[in-house]
C-alpha cells in the first residue's frame, strides 16, 4: 500500500486537477439528527445534482499479520460478518445521509454509469488512502462535494484484412510515480462497428488496445480469444513508446485509432455437443499450461495452471489462439452466467 498523502498534498492536487472540489467542509447540518455526514453531490459545472451516486464511509483498521501493528482503510461494516456497511445513495436534489457514531471517517462517492470518476473527498483519487478525514462528534457534519464530468476518448478498432472488430477491450492508463504507465483510469469495449467511446477525467494517458478481462464497456466480446490480434498502444508497441492522449477539462478527443496485426499464434479449435448431438452454447472452454518452480524448499514443484478462456458459440464451436506450446483443454459450464 503506498504511502498515505499529508491533507495539504491531497489538496494541492484535488485543487491543480479540478475534478473534485469540496465546497462544504465542517458545519452544522440540521436534516441529519445525531451524529453523521450529510451534504450535496453536484456537477462541478452547472451544479446540478448527480442523482443516485452510493456514498460509502471508510474506517480506518489496524492488524497485526505478524509483522507489526498494519493500518488501512476499510468500508465501515455494521456486522461481524461484513456483509452490510455505512451506505446510502444520493436523492434527487443530490442530497445524501449517513448516520454513524463520532469517529474519523473518509467518504467515497460512486456516481451511476461512466459520465463522472468515483472520488474520495479531499482527492482526485478512487481509493480512500488518499483522501481527507472528516471527524463526527457529538453531531452531523455536512461535506459537499463537486464532481468533475468526465472527459471522452473515442476512436475505431480493425483488423488487419478483416475490418472493424467488436468486442475489443481498451484501458486509458495514467501515470504513477511508483508503477509506472499502469494506472487503469479509463475502460471501454468496441461496439459492433469497431468504435468506442471512452470516459476519462481530464490528464495525460496511454491507450491500451486488446487490454483483456479486466476492463468493461460496450459491445459484444467476440467468441475467439482475445490473442487472435496483438495487444499494443496508440502510437507504438509498448507503453514506453506509446504517444500520450492529453485529454482537457469537458474535451472529447476523436481519433484514437488503432489496426491490430494478428498475433504469431496457433489455434485450438473444436466443437462441443451433448450425447444426443445437440450444440452446447456458451460452455467455457479453457486451455492449461504446464509450469515448474522453486517454492524456496529445495523442490521443484510442478503444476497446470488455466492460460487462456474463450466460450463456444451458439453452434458449439470455439477457437482458441495460443502461443506456441504443449497445452491440456477443459471444459466447464458458465455458472457465473447463470448456466447449470
Amino acid at each position: 500500500m503506498k504511502t498515505l498523502r499529508a491533507l495539504a498534498a491531497a489538496l494541492a492536487v484535488l485543487l491543480a486537477a479540478g475534478m473534485a472540489t469540496v465546497i462544504g467542509g465542517a458545519s452544522p447540518a440540521a436534516a441529519l439528527e445525531g451524529p453523521g455526514i450529510t451534504g450535496r453531490v453536484l456537477d462541478a459545472d452547472t451544479g446540478a445534482p448527480i442523482v443516485g451516486a452510493v456514498v460509502d464511509a471508510f474506517c480506518y483498521e489496524e492488524d497485526d499479520w505478524g509483522e507489526g501493528p498494519y493500518g488501512y482503510w476499510t468500508l465501515c461494516y455494521t456486522d461481524p460478518a461484513e456483509s452490510d456497511w455505512i451506505t446510502t445513495t444520493t436523492a434527487e436534489d443530490g442530497t445524501y445521509e449517513l448516520s454513524m457514531g463520532p469517529g474519523t471517517y473518509r467518504l467515497r462517492v460512486r456516481p451511476v454509469g461512466s459520465d463522472y470518476p468515483t472520488v474520495v473527498y479531499g482527492s482526485t483519487s478512487d481509493r480512500a488512502e488518499d483522501g481527507t478525514d472528516i471527524v463526527v462528534t457529538d453531531g452531523p457534519v455536512t461535506t459537499d462535494l463537486e464532481i468533475v464530468r468526465n472527459s471522452i476518448v473515442s476512436g475505431t478498432v480493425t483488423g488487419a484484412g478483416e475490418g472493424p472488430l467488436s468486442g475489443i477491450r481498451l484501458e486509458a492508463l495514467a501515470y504513477d510515480p511508483d508503477y509506472g504507465w499502469d494506472n487503469p483510469v479509463g475502460f471501454a469495449k468496441t461496439g459492433a462497428d469497431g468504435s468506442y467511446r471512452m470516459h476519462v477525467p481530464a490528464g495525460t494517458y496511454r491507450v491500451l488496445f486488446n487490454s483483456g478481462d479486466r476492463s468493461g464497456g460496450e459491445g459484444t466480446p467476440p467468441v475467439d480469444s482475445d490473442d487472435r490480434w496483438e495487444r499494443v498502444y496508440y502510437g507504438g508497441a509498448t507503453v514506453e513508446e506509446a504517444t500520450d492522449v492529453v485529454v482537457t477539462r469537458g474535451a472529447t478527443v476523436p481519433g484514437i485509432d488503432r489496426e491490430l496485426a494478428e498475433a504469431p499464434n496457433g489455434i485450438i479449435s473444436g466443437h462441443v455437443a451433448s450425447t444426443t448431438g445437440e450444440a452446447i452454447a456458451g460452455l467455457v472452454v479453457t486451455s492449461y499450461k504446464f509450469y515448474e518452480e522453486d517454492w524456496g524448499d529445495g523442490q521443484v514443484h510442478g503444476y497446470w495452471e488455466s492460460h487462456r478462456e474463450v466460450s463456444t458459440d451458439a453452434d458449439g464451436n470455439y477457437r482458441l489462439y495460443l502461443p506456441a506450446g504443449d497445452y491440456r483443454v477443459g471444459f466447464r459450464q458458465d455458472h457465473a452466467a447463470g448456466r447449470s
